[in-house]
């Protein structure tokens, strides 16, 4: 059962936009506007604002998935989103748009209460929901894992985490695609996604592969699953046209002599004589 109730909205975003009391829970969404894209979506109404859209439920660096991916190309449970159970959609497939500068995605830690926003820098590009391993914010630089966008990170008390920089994964290259690890997250190393020797690191980690919150021991119990949400750019406000410019006024000093015509005022809009008698 969804909580549509209305015209179909194109993201999580605009159905808070359209109502401030709705809830989190299950929606369809048009995300090009069009019946034709209609799709299922888990949207939380509530975390910083509400207007978040689920990508991702992972519980398992490995299990979840049969080979070494990004989560975000893989069907699984695709109509029936949750927080809660294993979840995921192949987002390339959709008409969701590539996520403009200035978006952000979401990380929460289970039912702890944490979580790390990350904000898309707003002068680069989203490399893609696919399955690219280069970095397209850096002259398309291999990375050999996933990589996504690059930007800056808060914890839920908004203070910054000054290492995180980048939006990658633990997927496809190296140990982590020969051990089938399917992860992503936010992190301080452009080629790949890490939280031990000394690398700072948030979601599916190396190594070896596990749900980390920056952390060499990986999280169980309440910490677990590790759930992933995007919320696009707001349009920013309409430009404010330019306001009119007065004509300038121009003044000629009347002449000395009576009985001579003199102009007071001289502009593109109007002219002003004046007679000395």
């Amino acid at each position: 059962m969804t909580l549509t109730d209305g015209p179909c909205l194109k993201s999580c975003l605009a159905i808070k936009k359209s109502d401030s009391k709705s809830k989190s829970g299950v929606y369809s969404i048009c995300p090009d506007g069009k019946d034709s894209s209609k799709i299922t979506v888990y949207c939380d109404q509530t975390t910083q604002g509400g207007g978040w859209m689920l990508m991702l439920t992972q519980d398992h660096a490995t299990d979840q998935y049969s080979k070494s991916v990004n989560p975000l190309t893989q069907n699984l449970n695709a109509n029936k989103p949750s927080p809660t159970g294993r979840y995921s959609r192949d987002w390339s497939k959709t008409e969701i748009a590539s996520p403009p500068g200035g978006s952000e995605f979401l990380l929460k830690r289970g039912t702890s209460g944490q979580f790390v926003r990350f904000v898309q820098g707003k002068d680069k590009k989203f490399c893609g929901f696919g399955h690219q391993t280069t970095d397209c914010n850096n002259k398309d630089a291999n990375v050999g894992h996933g990589y996504y966008t690059e930007g800056t990170a808060f914890d839920q008390d908004n203070k910054l985490l000054p290492k995180v920089k980048y939006f990658n994964g633990c997927n496809y290259g190296g140990g982590c695609g020969s051990s089938g690890v399917d992860g992503i997250g936010f992190g301080s190393l452009q080629n790949h996604l890490r939280s031990t020797h000394g690398d700072t690191g948030y979601g599916v980690t190396a190594w070896p592969g596990g749900l980390r919150w920056n952390s060499a021991t990986a999280d169980t119990g309440k910490n677990v699953p590790y759930t992933y949400w995007y919320r696009e750019a707001p349009l920013g406000p309409k430009p404010t046209p330019p306001k009119a410019t007065e004509p300038k006024k121009t003044t000629t000093k009347a002449p000395l002599n009576n009985g001579e015509w003199w102009i007071l005022f001289d502009n593109p809009v109007c002219q002003l004589y004046g007679y000395r008698m």
